[in-house]
């Protein structure tokens, strides 16, 4: 919910924390927010967009393990 929540409640996007304030997407959080560059490295994330999203991505599992260590698991 932490990326549409705002078009239901009719809201302005979240931001991300500083040092982004980027708008908080999908597309933000794994490929270009800086907090959690070093998490993406670590679990060797795809620079891929459509990679990571595949519904045949053998590493799917990574995409759940990077949601919980980024502490945004639940909000999703």
């Amino acid at each position: 919910m932490i990326t549409h929540q705002h078009l239901i409640l009719k809201n302005c996007p979240p931001l991300c924390p500083p040092p982004c304030n980027s708008s908080c997407t999908i597309t933000h959080l794994l490929l270009h927010c800086s907090l959690h560059h070093t998490l993406r490295l670590s679990l060797q994330l795809s620079s891929s967009l459509s990679d990571i999203l595949h519904y045949r991505n053998p590493d799917i599992h990574l995409l759940i393990q990077f949601f919980k260590a980024a502490n945004l698991y639940n909000l999703i």
